[in-house]
């Protein structure tokens, strides 16, 4: 199975690696939104913008069975023919001409390449891929603004990834409907399903998409007005980030717990986690420039005046 080199990938989580899921997780249906947004020029952007929910993306190639690729002895599974590597290629190009339509807001030409792939998905019998597709069109109609009919593609994308027993992509779809339930403001809903995601990555040891969904419980908590538990999970979820030297997280969380504060009507506490913000963005745009590595998620994208943010899985 070949991966796609050539696509952005913010956050860079591996899908692809298969676990079974725990018996403590319940069978639950959920939403999952997807989108890559890029910065114009720089990280200069950052600690302008409020994460007020964190998408993930799901852009993988699952094109071939990793574990028949891998370790079957037959050569005529082994063996691809010509007119197969035809349609894997095809079905790459698909996938990254619609998330660079999606970039650029060109919804029905990003709608057609989505289901153009899936189709593929379909004829190749590969339920993974075909989830992805399912996630990629929910994001299209999500950023339409039809909420309801992105719910539906996204519980169908979460039942195939129930199916093959994903966990990955069970937890990155309850995150993402907490992200929905946001949306529609049914907050004790995102609640109950950011719960959820959040014992996954956990167990999953997967700091990042972790803090993601603590961010959102704060975020739900935080339209409760309910501020101090808002905070509280923000805390949680900056510590993931520190320990994660997931610079560009600390920023986005220091983003929320200043509008958190700033609710609350205690504005040193505010202008404090702004100050900080701003600090580690200008750290960000100065180790960018000089080639370093900022962190394991050094790709996060964001689009300005856009209070989310999206993390896409390979």
């Amino acid at each position: 199975m070949q991966k796609n080199q050539n696509l952005v990938l913010p956050f860079t989580l591996n899908l692809l690696q298969k676990s079974n899921r725990p018996p403590s997780i319940p069978p639950m249906r959920g939403e999952e939104i997807l989108l890559p947004l890029r910065f114009g020029e720089g990280w200069g952007g950052v600690f302008r913008i409020y994460a007020r929910g964190l998408f993930c993306l799901l852009s993988v190639f699952l094109l071939l069975n990793q574990d028949i690729c891998v370790s079957s002895p037959l050569p005529t599974v082994l063996a691809q023919t010509s007119e197969t590597t035809k349609t894997q290629v095809e079905a790459e190009q698909l996938l990254t001409q619609g998330i660079e339509q999606l970039d650029a807001k060109q919804f029905e030409a990003a709608l057609e390449s989505f289901q153009q792939f899936q189709m593929i998905q379909q004829q190749i019998g590969d339920r993974y891929g075909e989830a992805v597709a399912l996630n990629n069109l929910a994001l299209v109609y999500y950023y339409q603004g039809q909420y309801e009919k992105a719910i539906a593609l996204q519980r169908e994308s979460m039942q195939i990834f129930w199916d093959i027993s994903e966990r990955s992509g069970i937890g990155t779809s309850l995150n993402n409907q907490c992200v929905a339930n946001l949306s529609l403001e049914e907050y004790q809903k995102a609640i109950e399903v950011c719960h959820g995601a959040i014992a996954i990555f956990r167990n999953m040891s997967d700091l990042t998409r972790e803090a993601a969904a603590l961010n959102n419980m704060g975020m739900a908590y935080e339209m409760l007005e309910a501020y101090d538990r808002a905070i509280g999970y923000f805390q949680e979820a900056l510590l993931t980030a520190k320990t994660n030297n997931d610079l560009a997280g600390e920023v986005i969380t220091l983003k929320n717990m200043a509008d958190a504060y700033s609710k609350m009507g205690q504005t040193t506490q505010a202008e404090e986690m702004e100050e900080q913000a701003v600090a580690i963005s200008q750290e960000i745009e100065k180790q960018q420039g000089t080639g370093q590595i900022i962190s394991s998620n050094d790709n996060l994208l964001i689009r300005e005046n856009q209070r989310s943010l999206v993390i896409i899985v390979k």
